[in-house]
């Protein structure tokens, strides 16, 4: 008996010396990328975001007093710098300087924005601020991954509304792109900010990776500099937009990923796959469009993108359009304070196709709101902070 067992353990040295025994791999740990937008007006708010600690993203406006000054600090302290696009939005608020907005001819559109590309050293990606107007514009949001897949860049939708396409093109662009997930200071309490993060940090746990986005308000700032070195301790990583994407398998040609990966010092090794999306109202999920983009061999070429483009019908033209918001006005007069709680339970909501949404545009609906979409948990004990379906003001 005694000789049976060790000739067993013999047996298990010599497998485990050459190495025949498997290793059990370790689950990745859940992962956060948090995104600080509206900056370039205070310095000093400016310098606490970017002295924030970890890989935060920084999201700076064009032509604003600080932008450029920010941006090369940003860059000095190892942080991923993007373009937050000033565009127009459904309720007539005005974004800033080098707002891109669809009465724009082609050339004034495209002029504009370079025009903020080139204002600002160091960027790495673009996001829209505002822009639930210009973001459902199909045509416009192509004209902007153009350039954006020109420069290889990267680019993040903000999804300051549910019927966002901004994703979507720049996927079938071929360019790296992201989607927010929540938003934290929507109420600008220590207490809302707080009640957000802890839903920020429980669903990262629960599906493995989250994608906030916060302002440089003071309030949050407070709250970020207090919790954001917690996440350590509560088993959760901070990641830049940039290492993100790599380890989403989202790059460029051969060369990309030193661009995407410039000045980021965090690790992208075990990073868990992209969360779903759970009653998300957009017309076409991003892990939809992910899901699609993998089964292509490769990207699609610009000038092929572009001739698709042009075997498509005309878009429509400005003068419907601006009929078309005209009729929604009516369900749009939301003050900047104003937050209108929705039910949380939208799974009985009657999904409207596209050809049934074009037939009754005329009528305004209440899903013309701006909406913060939070994945909704399938584990349905993890009690929700927010509703899952909140009017978001236009940051």
């Amino acid at each position: 008996m005694k000789k049976q067992r060790l000739t067993h353990y013999l047996l298990l040295l010599t497998c485990a010396f050459w190495g025949f025994i498997p290793q059990a791999q370790a689950k990745p740990r859940p992962v956060i990328t948090l995104i600080i937008d509206d900056l370039g007006y205070s310095k000093r708010n400016g310098i606490r975001a970017i002295n924030l600690p970890g890989p935060v993203t920084l999201a700076i406006l064009p032509h604003t007093p600080h932008s450029t000054r920010l941006a090369k600090l940003a860059y000095a302290k190892g942080k991923t710098v993007m373009l937050h696009t000033p565009m127009t939005n459904v309720l007539q608020k005005s974004p800033g300087p080098g707002t891109l907005s669809p009465q724009m001819s082609k050339a004034d559109f495209m002029r504009e924005f370079r025009k903020s590309l080139d204002s600002m050293p160091h960027i790495e990606g673009v996001n829209n601020h505002m822009g639930s107007e210009l973001t459902q514009n199909s045509t416009r949001m192509q004209w902007i991954m153009e350039e954006v897949f020109k420069r290889r860049l990267f680019f993040v939708d903000s999804r300051t509304t549910a019927k966002s396409v901004a994703a979507k093109e720049a996927l079938k662009a071929g360019i790296p792109a992201l989607s927010r997930d929540i938003f934290l200071d929507h109420i600008r309490t220590e207490e809302a900010v707080n009640e957000a993060f802890d839903t920020l940090v429980r669903k990262a746990k629960h599906y493995g990776n989250m994608i906030a986005i916060g302002h440089p308000y003071t309030v949050t700032l407070n709250v970020l500099e207090k919790r954001l070195p917690e996440l350590k301790k509560q088993g959760i990583d901070l990641v830049s937009v940039s290492s993100l994407l790599l380890a989403k398998g989202q790059s460029y040609d051969k060369g990309a990923e030193n661009q995407l990966a410039s000045h980021t010092t965090e690790t992208t090794a075990n990073l868990p796959s992209a969360a779903p999306r759970i009653n998300q109202p957009a017309a076409l999920s991003l892990d939809q469009s992910i899901s699609k983009q993998e089964k292509r061999s490769a990207a699609p070429s610009l000038d092929k993108a572009i001739a698709k483009q042009e075997k498509r019908s005309a878009a429509p033209s400005l003068d419907k359009a601006a009929a078309k918001q005209e009729r929604r006005s009516a369900a749009l007069r939301l003050r900047d304070e104003e937050v209108v709680v929705i039910s949380p339970n939208r799974s009985k909501d009657k999904r409207i196709t596209s050809a049934e949404n074009t037939k009754n545009s005329s009528q305004p609906k209440h899903n013309n709101l701006i909406f913060q979409n939070i994945k909704k948990p399938a584990v349905q004990s993890l009690p929700p902070v927010q509703s899952w379906a909140i009017p978001v003001r236009e940051h």
